[in-house]
Parts: structure tokens; sequence; C-alpha cells
């Protein structure tokens, strides 16, 4: 009688030990399931926005200048893809004139390069040691110290609603402008915005067009042609932000 209980027993603690193994098991077959699949989405967005640049290619018989021209929305992170499966990715664009051009996608907190496409190559590289290195003239130094400044003033904080600001030359809108942005809002006035820093030194200025409803200490609007950004040491940084006015995209070459 001992002897079926003991052998009821092992069979008991043979069989619960079989399924937390296979359970185990289907847990990681299943986050290689799902790791491959995230794989197979970032390349298929990845891929969508070098078809898009190939189409237009084909469309005009020249390269984009800038990827608002492809109706990409302008961020300070550089350009925004809003992928599949909720995929966003923000890359930056250079026309290299000589008929070939570069994609590049940056890690933001590392600013880093994680994903480039050469055209001449017609393929993704991630792996830093196979990437193609040019020695070309960018703003990628300007463009690090204004996300700097934008991001300490941008007010997305209570803390931040304090900070001081003047409007001036505000004027109606009347749909003139339609601003390329990665916000959604109803921009029916337009003013001329200067934001100051607590000791109400000026860090940034330039046109926005907005809500005249959304106090600006609230939300910046959607910024537009020229905007200067002041470092701590009276450093200027100039971005040009791309909109369209009477349906004419003003725009300045990515570079």
């Amino acid at each position: 009688m001992k002897r079926c209980q003991k052998i009821v027993s092992y069979s008991i603690a043979i069989g619960f030990v079989i399924i937390i193994v296979l359970s185990i098991c289907g847990i990681i077959l299943m986050g290689y399931s799902t790791a491959d699949h995230r794989i197979s989405d970032i390349k298929q967005n990845l891929d969508s926005i070098i078809s898009r640049i190939e189409s237009y290619n084909v469309s005009n018989h020249t390269l984009p200048e800038a990827m608002s021209q492809l109706n990409f929305k302008q961020t300070i992170n550089g350009y925004l893809y809003e992928g599949n499966m909720g995929i966003d990715i923000r890359f930056r664009y250079y026309n290299l004139s000589d008929g070939s051009y570069l994609v590049e996608v940056f890690n933001e907190e590392e600013d880093s390069i994680i994903n480039q496409f050469y055209s001449p190559a017609h393929q993704w590289e991630n792996e830093p040691d196979n990437m193609v290195w040019f020695k070309i003239e960018t703003k990628a130094y300007e463009l690090s110290q204004i996300k700097k400044i934008h991001d300490i003033l941008n007010p997305v904080s209570s803390y931040r609603f304090s900070i001081p600001f003047t409007l001036d030359s505000v004027t109606r809108n009347d749909n003139i402008l339609s601003i390329l942005s990665d916000i959604t809002i109803h921009c029916d006035s337009i003013g001329y915005l200067t934001i100051k820093s607590p000791d109400k030194q000026t860090r940034m200025e330039g046109w926005t067009a907005f809500d005249r409803y959304v106090y600006p200490a609230e939300y910046l609007g959607c910024m537009f042609g020229e905007w200067k950004y002041y470092d701590g040491q009276g450093n200027c940084y100039r971005k040009f932000w791309n909109y369209k006015e009477n349906d004419r995209l003003i725009y300045e070459t990515d570079r």
C-alpha cells in the first residue's frame, strides 16, 4: 500500500516538473516569436521610409531636398514616421547631391546611429563598423544644443508654466498657414513668441501658430520659419521649421 502511495506521489511530482518545464519552454518560444515579429515590423517600417523616397524620385526625376516634401512630420528630434504596430521612427535624411542619399535612424537617448541606409548599398545596416561615413557639413552639434534648450523650456510640467515669455505681432491665421508638426491643434492665430529663462534672458524666439484659447506657457504652438535658440553663454543656434503657406511648401534643405 505504501509502495503504491510512493509511486503515485512520484508520478505527481514528475508530472508537476514536466508541466513547469513545458511552461518555461513555451514562454521562451513565445518571447522569441514576439521579438521576431517586432524585428519584422521595424524592418517593414524602415523600408516604408525608403519606398516613399524612391517613389518621389521616380515621379519627379530627382531626389527630395527635405522630408517635408514627402509630408513627413518635423520634430525637434528629426523627422517622424508613424509606422505600423505603434512603432514611431525618428530619422534624418541627407541628399548627397551625387544621385545618392543617406537615411539615419538615431537612438534619442544616446544620440547614436542605430540604423543607416546608404542608397548605393540598397540595404539597411545596423553594425557601426559596416556603416558608411562621410565628411559632410551637418548641423548635428547645433541640433543637439537646440534640443537641450528646447527640452528645458518646453512647457510640459506645471513647474515650467512660470517661465517668462512675450507674444508679439499676434494676428488671425485664417488657415493661411498649414503647419507641419507632430502635434495636432487648431491654429487660429499666429504671433512672434519669445521664451525666457527664469532670470529673464532670451532663450528661444520665433514665429508660432497657436490656438488662442491655449496659453503659450502650456503649449508653444506649431513653430514655423526661422527660430533662434540661445544657450547660457549667449551663443545663438538657428533652426528652420518647415511649413506651408497657401498650399506652397516653405522649407530649407535637410543637412
